[in-house]
């Protein structure tokens, strides 16, 4: 991440209201200034809400559709999410913290300041997004996609992203030296590498698919 690049964390207000579900007889697709806590849903949609400086605590959430939804100063922390749907979904400044994802679809949406702190993200469907401001600590990317993408301005710490698909997502200046890519999915001419920061290890790894042989 660049030196100059000022990273953002969501700013919630001191006087949040506390509630235990999502939808009220007030709510019209619009959420602000909330904690959601211990939440359980299964199967509902919430197209097109919008969800600004809440905190969502101990949730579950199963085969659930948030798309094309608007998120914006926004903390998922010891959630769970199996088989749910965030496409076409505009995440902003989003923090989530030890949460679950078992195959969540984030395919075509837009990040911007998203962190991912001791997450597991396995199989997660990353396709076809526009991320601007990646961070990642002590999460498991393993087996997920990231295809067609574009992600700038990446800070990745003792991250796993073995047998991850990147197929034609440029890796310029992400240093992955402090993480496993182990497996990685690329395009035949392997142009996804140009600029990748790697450690020499990795870089070993990588020369093997260059069909390179090192004594």
């Amino acid at each position: 991440m660049k030196e100059n690049f000022i990273w953002k964390d969501p700013q919630l207000h001191k006087d949040i209201l506390e509630m235990e579900d999502i939808v009220t007889e007030n709510t019209e697709d619009e959420i602000y200034n909330l904690i959601i806590k211990n939440v359980e849903k299964i199967g509902d949609d919430f197209y097109k809400y919008e969800f600004v400086k809440v905190h969502f605590l101990n949730c579950k959430f199963e085969e659930v559709s948030f798309e094309k939804c608007w998120f914006k100063e926004i903390i998922f922390e010891n959630c769970q999410f199996n088989h749910c749907s965030f496409k076409n979904t505009d995440l902003q400044i989003v923090k989530q913290i030890n949460s679950l994802h078992r195959n969540t679809d984030f395919s075509d949406s837009t990040f911007h300041f998203v962190h991912f702190l001791e997450c597991n993200m396995k199989y997660s469907n990353f396709n076809d997004c526009k991320i601007n401001g990646f961070k990642s600590d002590k999460s498991d990317f393993n087996s997920t996609f990231f295809a067609n993408s574009t992600i700038v301005h990446a800070s990745l710490k003792k991250t796993s992203f073995c047998l991850a698909d990147f197929f034609l997502t440029p890796l310029n200046k992400i240093d992955f030296s402090d993480s496993d890519i182990e497996g990685i999915v690329i395009s035949e001419n392997k142009s996804e590498l140009k600029g990748i920061i790697v450690n020499s290890y990795q870089a070993l790894e990588l020369a093997r698919m260059f069909g390179i042989i090192i004594k």
